[in-house]
């Protein structure tokens, strides 16, 4: 999905969020899929786990040639169960952190060799390329497998209570600090729409739609609120028996 190079996408702070899911896997770690960003700008990526295989998440900033970093989960994510990532970057201090399923996994900080402080990561990130999603579009470059649903950016860093706010109840589209929100609701047709004011909608290529929904609820079949059509528990599930009666 093309969205193009407006320059509202030119980020300074901001939450980047997103559901997928997805059953690719690798036993190399300099293999990795495409997500979504703007080359190597900022990006979100699965990469093979090195020997074990499966995939984890990592998200990567380039200030410039040479000045870039990394954060990334160790968690394996290849199960082809819908998960949860979100990113949130301060602009003054060029600290970016990820939370995977609404809890805290690290910080560009954690990782090391060769990349480049948060200092020299700080200020605007200005695209240099469109921003895409599922795909690089350049030759060589891996593109997404799976599925992708109800992707937001923001141009504040969310706290941790907005994140889990917002994993499970959609925004409404006229938020202030809300860029962009792309639901995935067309279900046919070449183009992906922006649920708010700004215009970046995306130009499809090269993917299709899917009939497999995103559906939060309580998935837990013994409570009173269980719903049979979730795919993904939203915590809130009440209502169970005493004694197991």
């Amino acid at each position: 999905v093309n969205i193009g190079q407006d320059a509202v996408l030119n980020l300074e702070d901001f939450t980047l969020s997103t559901w997928f899911k997805s059953s690719w896997s690798s036993d190399q770690g300099g293999d990795w899929i495409y997500i979504m960003g703007s080359q190597d700008k900022y990006a979100l990526l699965l990469v093979g786990i090195h020997n074990s295989g499966g995939s984890a998440l990592r998200f990567t900033i380039e200030q410039s040639s040479g000045v870039w970093a990394n954060v990334q989960s160790e968690i394996d994510v290849s199960d082809n169960n819908w998960h949860h990532v979100a990113v949130t970057r301060n602009n003054q201090t060029g600290l970016f952190k990820m939370y995977i399923d609404g809890d805290y996994v690290g910080d560009n900080e954690d990782e090391a060799d060769g990349e480049s402080s948060s200092a020299d990561l700080a200020g605007s990130l200005s695209l240099a390329a469109p921003f895409l999603i599922g795909s690089w579009n350049t030759s060589g470059r891996g593109a997404y497998n799976g599925l992708i649903d109800e992707s937001m950016i923001w141009n504040e860093e969310l706290s941790l209570v907005e994140i889990n706010s917002y994993m499970h109840s959609s925004p409404n589209g006229s938020e202030s600090n809300l860029i962009a929100y792309w639901d995935f609701n067309e279900g046919s047709g070449s183009s992906l729409g922006n649920a708010n004011s700004n215009s970046i909608d995306g130009t499809i290529s090269g993917a299709t739609w899917s009939t497999t929904a995103l559906i939060s609820g309580c998935t837990d079949q013994y409570a009173d609120n269980y719903n049979s059509n979730a795919t993904v528990d939203d915590g809130s599930c009440s209502g169970y028996p005493d004694n197991g009666d």
